[in-house]
């Protein structure tokens, strides 16, 4: 009975490590919303930029189907500079936040989960999982990003991550079980080696 118990617990406990950090919620299209975007708050003070490994993040397979394709790109709000500062703004004060699997709120965010949140704050809903959220963008230039943008690192064949792009070679992301949204270095040996680009949402274009 004791050993049955332990294989158990044992399964139970490896979950959040094979979930990794994307979410499996619903797909949704990416519009805007028509709403007043709140002033920007103050922003918090910057985590460290030293960055431990990603735990593994959620295989495409189960982030979202392969036959999911975004609707056409929507036309967001006049000033689109002010939304994406409006992102970076809003992404910058959950600073802090745990990571939560499948989280889109300030109780908890998966990767993928934080850009939901920020984005729809500035009045823009965008896909829910990281791999819907790279097919409705385009890639940048660095020197054409503006806070706000997307940053998508590839971690395996199957697995995607992503931040949102602060300027001055720094993001800000959900990282991992266990660990809290934090900002970090682009320029981290880490981050160099996954980074695949970085891309503004069609819906900004």
């Amino acid at each position: 009975m004791f050993q049955r118990y332990a294989v158990v617990r044992t399964g139970l406990m490896s979950l959040p490590l094979m979930f990794g950090a994307c979410s499996v919620s619903p797909y949704h299209p990416t519009q805007p919303i028509e709403r007043t975007v709140p002033a920007p708050a103050v922003e918090v003070a910057e985590a460290a930029e030293i960055a431990p490994p990603l735990a593994p993040l959620l295989p495409d397979g189960l982030a979202s189907s392969p036959g999911v394709v975004p609707g056409a790109p929507a036309t967001a709000a006049p000033s689109d500079p002010f939304i994406l500062e409006h992102v970076a703004l809003t992404a910058r004060r959950m600073v802090g936040i745990p990571y939560h699997y499948g989280g889109t709120d300030p109780r908890g965010f998966d990767c993928s989960g934080l850009v939901f949140y920020a984005y729809r704050e500035a009045g823009v809903l965008v896909a829910r999982t990281s791999r819907e959220q790279l097919r409705a963008s385009q890639p940048l230039d660095v020197d054409q990003a503006l806070p706000g943008d997307l940053v998508f690192f590839r971690m395996s064949k199957r697995a995607w991550h992503v931040g949102i792009y602060l300027g001055g070679q720094r993001f800000i992301h959900a990282p991992s079980t266990g660990r809290a949204v934090a900002i970090e270095s682009l320029d981290h040996e880490y981050y160099l080696r996954h980074r695949i680009q970085i891309r503004r949402l069609d819906a900004l274009k």
